[in-house]
């Protein structure tokens, strides 16, 4: 298109045939096309519907089984500590021969699992590990360049699904009120729970800069301070309800897919992660997709019948869960069950859908959440032959070929250190921890650099006025005012025999336009939802 012209529109000269001219030229032209081989067939198939199966016959690089470590869980806890004590000791020794400036920065996670099935539900290791590998990094930094601070880790323990967080918060708050504490943020809480939310807000009151790693509820956005580098519930639930909308997920039994018609969505009402990606999920599909409400513990109130005042459904225990998901699936066999709930009941959801519901045998679609990834990865759907099982995750596989070379390096050093094949390697935990680490460090050395002063105020400010910086889950572009990376990349997993495969990967992997995956399906067919 000319800019600057109008040019006036030119009419090209034009020329009738006669009758018999047409009629010839066109048996000609039709004999022409029907001699050209394919041109029929491939205009016959270009009009048929797309019914290939998202998954299953992909080339893309899968996340492979992992070994379970034949250490305890709470071995790997406590040598991840180790590595996060040697290197405050290294800390120690060399900024006390006078050379560097060091700053703390607090750790709150949760505790580890009791046995190795817990683990599957458990970031307690996996954060820590990223933590370390983070802070090593980091101080290597600040031993090659004076402007940068070194950092000590003070990582503190908030119990069970994170049962003392706001005592640990309150503690924390004291400690930093101290003079020559050196505290200058917290990195951490892996889960959104009321608990951690509670927290978050204790430290925000005391004006403590807070990085969260994998929570991702909108609703720990409770003030200024809190940041976060997972997506949010909102980015997640759009690109997972487009996914479901979409994709042809949903098996006939004949090898051919579809997308879902209808959705039954699984929460639990008191939890802050499932009750709020639930919601979102059901506005997001469309459709009306039906809820269903489950409490462990069978603490809903006893109401068992029919939908509540908010239309959804609530089940005392998880075989009543099963046979209404059953009803469901039977109803409308192109309903995907999207788990918005925990881990650990989806795996008694599947033990009682298998084989107490009339559904015996009957294949079921499920969406999930990155709660169920290291369950997913670990293998502990692999013998359901009647699951197709989709869940998301917030890393691509180590050797994907969109894997920035930040990415590369992070994972390179987390094989090092940890094996190749470990259980979290691929799962998405300790990198966001690591980048988490990254941010609150880049925020310190601008402080630095600046006013040769880093106390939590500098830190804040250089928070609030926006960091970009390529980070091992994806580029960390946290602008001025926002609280969570634009476009921060979601990747959604197949569960297969040989592995969990990317079907879906939207965001912004690297900084260059090149790296940014905006389109997903055959060929490209949908555009991924993009922060605004």
């Amino acid at each position: 298109e000319s800019e600057g012209l109008d040019l006036d529109p030119v009419s090209p000269r034009t020329f009738r045939l006669g009758p018999a001219a047409e009629l010839t030229l066109t048996g000609v032209v039709v004999a022409a096309l029907l001699s050209a081989p394919g041109v029929w067939l491939l205009d016959r198939v270009t009009d048929e519907p797309d019914r290939g199966c998202l998954g299953g016959a992909s080339s893309e690089v899968v996340a492979g089984r992992p070994e379970l470590s034949a250490d305890s869980p709470r071995k790997q806890y406590e040598d991840a500590r180790r590595l996060i004590r040697e290197e405050n000791a290294r800390v120690g020794r060399e900024v006390g021969d006078g050379d560097g400036t060091a700053r703390t920065v607090v750790h709150i996670g949760s505790d580890v699992a009791a046995d190795p099935r817990g683990q599957r539900y458990n970031a307690a290791v996996p954060e820590l590990r990223g933590i370390a590998l983070a802070q090593r990094a980091l101080n290597d930094e600040a031993r090659n360049d004076s402007q940068k601070v070194w950092l000590r880790i003070d990582s503190r323990n908030a119990g069970d699904d994170f049962a003392s967080a706001p005592r640990i918060a309150r503690q924390v708050a004291e400690d930093a009120r101290r003079k020559g504490s050196g505290i200058i943020g917290v990195v951490g809480f892996s889960k959104s729970l009321k608990q951690t939310q509670e927290a978050v807000r204790i430290l925000g009151g005391a004006r403590i800069p807070v990085i969260g790693t994998t929570a991702t509820a909108d609703l720990m956005q409770v003030d200024g301070y809190y940041r976060r580098v997972a997506p949010t519930d909102s980015r997640e639930a759009a690109i997972e309800a487009e996914f479901a909308r979409r994709g042809n997920i949903m098996d006939d039994g004949t090898g051919s897919c579809s997308p879902a018609r209808a959705a039954v969505v699984v929460k639990d009402p008191r939890d802050l992660y499932s009750d709020e990606i639930g919601t979102l999920f059901a506005e997001r599909f469309g459709a009306r997709p039906f809820t269903l409400e489950y409490t462990p513990g069978g603490r809903s109130g006893g109401v068992t019948q029919g939908p509540g005042p908010d239309g959804a459904a609530r089940k005392d225990s998880i075989g009543e869960l099963a046979d209404a998901v059953c009803e469901r699936v039977v109803a409308n066999p192109r309903t995907v069950v999207y788990w918005a709930s925990r881990a650990l009941q989806f795996s008694a959801f599947l033990d009682d859908f298998g084989d107490n519901t009339a559904c015996e045998g009957r294949k079921l679609t499920v969406l999930g959440g990155n709660d169920l990834t290291t369950a997913a990865l670990a293998g502990a759907y692999a013998d359901r032959p009647w699951l197709r099982l989709y869940h998301t995750v917030h890393v691509l596989p180590a050797g994907h070929p969109r894997l920035s070379d930040i990415a590369k390096k992070f994972n390179a050093d987390y094989a090092r250190d940890f094996g190749a094949h470990d259980l979290w390697r691929d799962d998405g935990r300790a990198a966001l921890a690591y980048d988490a680490m990254q941010l609150m460090a880049e925020a310190a050395n601008r402080a630095f650099r600046s006013t040769d002063n880093v106390e939590r105020s500098n830190v804040q400010i250089g928070l609030d006025n926006g960091i970009r910086k390529q980070g091992a889950s994806g580029y960390l572009d946290v602008g001025r005012g926002r609280s969570v990376p634009r476009d921060k990349p979601l990747v959604i997993l197949h569960h297969t025999d040989r592995g969990s495969e990317p079907v879906l990967y939207c965001g912004a992997f690297t900084q260059n336009p090149a790296g940014r995956a905006t389109h997903w399906g055959p060929r490209g067919k949908f555009s991924c939802p993009r922060d605004s």
